[in-house]
């Protein structure tokens, strides 16, 4: 066992007492440990008086470069977004970028010597009893630059080895547990004297290798308590780290990268920081008992004495500069982070947002009714499905299904949805695929966000032949709803069968009340085609106007038509069909893209329509711009250059009826927001919101009353491209905090 250290007077006083030689005293007064206990003891009385110390030698220098490293930041804002609160670049570095980082680099590998070994020479001396000034601890430091700087290369060189080599065996196919104890393992025990080879070589005055020879001689007796406090050392850091990183999380929503996050985690580094390098420095001032000189035993105390700086004795060690201005210069770089990310000088669009269950796929229909500071997104295909996001999102209600050409919309506090449901007879009965009466579109009103009763849906249009190119649509209207739906027309099979009276093709619906228990069927004039064979999307939309009528944009995606079918109020009594792009197709297209064919149509406040599409032949965003009610003249823009894998564009439009799109820029891989500013989108101003790698899925928008967009977009990629290909994505909702995110300030 070994037994305390005494101070000089107590061994005068044990020498007097038995008349026996006095022992050997310590060189310099400099105090040892002779246990694992008395060391930890050692660590716990010298935290609080080496922690402003170490801090002024560790940050001060630091602080420039920290300040240079927020300027970076700033610079990569230029094209970039703060999404949760973390600035996310859209693009890659350029050239410049990565040569001033790199320039920043290598002064952090200049300065790290510096800030790396003026704390270690002040908590080794701190620990042998002595207190040494900040200043005396950056000449040493400085003395010993190349011995700190081979010391921080080895310990990169190390760890690097140590990652490689578990890539490599993961990589030729071990199990991970088995590659981590085959690197992990040696690398802790070759940690263990290259780590305390740094308090040696500075305390000793040793040069690295020289340094790294005493350490392993000190470490071949002592392993287990090396080992013990350089794992305590390097796990110290990372435990607040992680701590600081969770709690804020948990508590605030804060991830990896906010700059709150980031101040709050340098302010935990700090404090993590002296306990940190006092584990690091024991073991260079345990000894064995009474030993004060020798490798064998202890470390070397002469060398010790003789190239430590001598005692500080004149105020306080760490007063390098008034300690106002020394506490606003550590705290500048804790401040500015946050306060960079709050004044956004390029003005890069601050969102907020959260991955979506649905839709998984490019054909689904989606209507997003904003609430708060969130929104309330409505899907359906093939089932349905209400997310409520603030910004993170919580599947609210969900029922699934087979069915296509489906339609949804928030109304209130509940949804809408369409379904077109199709009945066969029993096994028994010889025409099982014949038509049947209870077969048609079916309408489910939801009074509450999350309870739907799916046994309560009313039929609201009957009909019994076979459902191909089906698609309908469903809005509210004054006191109750207007809907429209579509089916091919029905095609006798060479026999007689009885369908009833509707033979298909684009018929709507009005309700004077939310049941529907009466509806009013219209049915437009001429030959009007929505839907694809085999294809969901949006080929129905419905804009109601606050003058009392509506209008529906009929998007035919197997020939590549769109009509525009208008009602100037709630009878009807004359809808008015309006052609925007005639047939682009000569046979019926059954391939690739249809999903994303389509049109959305809104009233501007002067009653007028507008619309929005891809075109069919080469993906480029159109808004048309009709000129009265029933867009019987109008002007066709194209906003974008062509994509052909682009969808179809969400539009909202702003508090001045102004048209604005969400939509991909598939050159520079990018979701974006067009802003047009006037009501025709002659002009229109893009922001970008968040970077694509994948294909695009789709994009749908709203905007609050505060003018805020909303949007649900997506990614994936499609397995097969064929009529039975089905495209698996990754979705997405996402609001910006600022009006129109930003546009509106662009002058």
């Amino acid at each position: 066992m070994s037994e305390p250290d005494r101070t000089p007077t107590d061994a005068a006083k044990a020498t007097e007492a038995d008349g026996s030689e006095p022992e050997k005293q310590p060189p310099g007064g400099l105090e040892t440990a002779g246990s694992v206990k008395e060391l930890w003891a050692k660590i716990a009385r010298t935290v609080p008086r080496t922690l402003w110390p170490m801090l002024v030698a560790a940050w001060l220098p630091a602080v420039p470069l920290l300040l240079l490293g927020h300027s970076l930041e700033v610079w990569k804002s230029a094209d970039a977004v703060y999404y949760n609160g973390v600035l996310e670049p859209l693009s890659e570095p350029g050239a410049l970028f990565l040569a001033s980082a790199a320039v920043l680099a290598a002064l952090g590998l200049a300065l790290a010597p510096l800030v790396i070994g003026a704390p270690v020479l002040i908590g080794t001396a701190a620990l042998l009893g002595r207190t040494i000034a900040v200043r005396d601890a950056w000449r040493l430091a400085l003395r010993r630059y190349f011995t700190v700087l081979t010391w921080l290369l080895l310990l990169i060189a190390l760890l690097s080895a140590v990652a490689a080599g578990a890539t490599g065996l993961t990589a030729i196919g071990w199990p991970l547990w088995l590659a981590l104890a085959f690197t992990v393992l040696p690398g802790l025990f070759a940690l263990a004297p290259l780590m305390v080879m740094l308090p040696v070589s500075l305390a000793e005055g040793r040069g690295p290798w020289q340094g790294l020879a005493a350490a392993h001689r000190l470490e071949r007796e002592r392993r287990r308590v090396h080992l013990l406090f350089v794992i305590a050392a390097c796990g110290l850091p990372v435990l607040v780290d992680t701590g600081a990183e969770r709690l804020l999380g948990s508590r605030l929503g804060w991830g990896d990268g906010h700059p709150g996050a980031e101040a709050v985690g340098l302010l935990a580094s700090a404090l993590a920081m002296a306990p940190a390098v006092l584990l690091l420095c024991a073991p260079a001032v345990y000894r064995d008992r009474g030993a004060y000189t020798g490798y064998a035993s202890g470390p070397d105390l002469g060398r010790m004495a003789a190239h430590l700086p001598p005692p500080h004795t004149g105020g306080r060690s760490w007063a390098v500069l008034p300690a106002p201005a020394l506490a606003a210069l550590l705290l500048l770089p804790v401040l500015v982070g946050p306060a960079v990310s709050w004044a956004n000088p390029l003005g890069a669009p601050v969102l907020e947002g959260g991955p979506l269950a649905s839709p998984y796929g490019d054909d689904y229909v989606i209507d997003i009714s904003p609430r708060g500071e969130g929104a309330l997104i409505a899907t359906t295909q093939r089932g349905e499905t209400a997310e409520l996001c603030d910004p993170e999102c919580e599947t609210v209600a969900e029922r699934e299904g087979r069915t296509q050409g489906g339609g949804t919309a928030v109304a209130g506090g509940g949804r809408l949805y369409t379904d077109w449901w199709e009945f066969m007879h029993d096994w028994e009965d010889t025409d099982r695929y014949g038509p049947h009466p209870d077969s048609g579109l079916y309408l489910r009103t939801c009074a509450a966000t999350e309870k739907c009763d799916p046994d309560e849906a009313v039929r609201i249009r009957q009909y019994g032949g076979d459902h191909y190119e089906t698609a309908s649509a469903v809005a509210p209207f004054g006191e109750g709803l207007v809907v429209a739906s579509h089916v091919r027309p029905y095609e006798p099979r060479g026999r007689d069968e009885e369908i009833g009276e509707d033979e298909g093709g684009l018929r709507l619906h009005v309700c004077d009340e939310p049941a529907c228990a009466d509806p009013r069927a219209i049915d437009p004039p001429g030959d009007v085609t929505a839907g694809g064979f085999l294809a969901g999307g949006t080929f129905l939309d419905i804009a109601v106007s606050a003058e009392g009528g509506f209008a529906v944009a009929a998007f035919d995606a197997s020939y590549g038509a769109l009509n525009v079918v208008s009602c100037a109020d709630a009878e009807c009594a004359e809808p008015e069909v309006s052609e925007i792009f005639g047939e682009h197709f000569r046979k019926e297209h059954e391939v690739g893209m249809r999903s994303r064919f389509g049109a959305r149509i809104e009233y501007r406040p002067d009653g007028t329509p507008v619309l929005a599409y891809r075109a069919v032949r080469d993906g480029a965003v159109h808004v048309t711009d009709c000129h009265d009610a029933a867009c019987t003249e109008f002007t066709d823009r194209a906003v974008t250059g062509p994509g052909w894998k682009r969808p179809l564009p969400g539009l909202a439009l702003d508090s001045e009826g102004n048209p604005q799109l969400a939509t991909f820029d598939l050159a520079e891989e990018r979701l974006v927001l067009l802003s047009c500013l006037d009501g025709g989108c002659t002009e229109t101003v893009r922001t970008p919101l968040a970077a694509t790698s994948e294909e695009p899925g789709v994009s749908a928008l709203a905007v609050d009353g505060e003018d805020r967009p909303h949007i649900v977009w997506s990614e994936g990629e499609e397995d097969r491209p064929d009529i039975f290909s089905r495209f698996s994505a990754e979705t997405h909702y996402l609001r910006c905090a600022e009006p129109l995110c930003g546009a509106a300030q662009t002058p």
